[in-house]
């Protein structure tokens, strides 16, 4: 969650504990009972789609770097081996193919990089017979096959990811409206409560509605510019 989320998110958690705490104030009001079972369910899946946005991507990025780095240093020892064969036989197409560097591969896109990779192995596959002398027999040719589709996978993981996190922003933001709209019908009914005796109820969930706003950090000096600001 963003900072003001985060805030909003700890006073929804203050009225869910307060409300629970005097629930036979609560239960006596069927409306607001209801209203309080509906917060809870908000409450639980804020959790649960912040947590989907925290580990959606969690990992994806780095086992993409991983398998990328991989694939391109396995196309490093295929390529060498199509290019020493292709200069020795005369094979001028080969030879233009195969003239690649590795800061080359780094800089492009996974798509791009993919293609090239699969394009790779499909030009070694054709001339494998003939690349046991440049130390490329068909295991190794497996083996890299095998991490291009490690890399394939790993893009897939990845974009899925960025998926479900923007699906879970998009959720949060949609939960968070409908707390709001929620609040404005729950403010209303305890605010009209008239018994002098449920007056301290009336006060501590005024209390508990406000929302802590401790901004940004600042160095000691600017302590008292640090101050929560509390909103309603």
């Amino acid at each position: 969650m963003r900072k003001n989320q985060e805030n909003r998110f700890t006073m929804i958690k203050a009225v869910r504990t307060y409300l629970e705490e005097k629930q036979e104030i609560v239960s006596a009001i069927g409306e607001l009972a209801e209203n309080q079972a509906i917060l809870n369910s908000i409450y639980e899946s804020l959790k649960d789609k912040d947590n989907e946005k925290k580990t959606s991507y969690k990992g994806k990025a780095a086992s993409k770097l991983a398998n990328k780095e991989s694939v391109i240093k396995s196309s490093m020892a295929v390529s060498a081996a199509l290019f020493a064969y292709a200069r020795k036989t005369g094979n001028i197409v080969i030879s233009e193919l195969t003239d690649i560097t590795k800061s080359s591969l780094e800089i492009m896109r996974d798509t791009m990089l993919l293609e090239a990779m699969e394009g790779l192995r499909n030009l070694a596959a054709s001339e494998i017979n003939s690349l046991t002398p440049y130390g490329i027999t068909q295991e190794k040719l497996d083996s890299f096959s095998e991490k291009i589709t490690q890399y394939d996978e790993s893009i897939g993981s990845t974009e899925t990811g960025r998926v479900k996190r923007k699906g879970a922003v998009k959720t949060l933001k949609l939960l968070f409206k409908e707390a709001d709209e929620l609040f404005e019908v729950m403010d209303k009914l305890v605010n009209g409560i008239e018994e002098k005796e449920k007056q301290e109820f009336v006060r501590g969930y005024n209390d508990s509605r406000k929302i802590q706003n401790l901004g940004v950090r600042h160095r000691p000096a600017d302590k008292e510019t640090a101050q929560a600001v509390v909103v309603k």
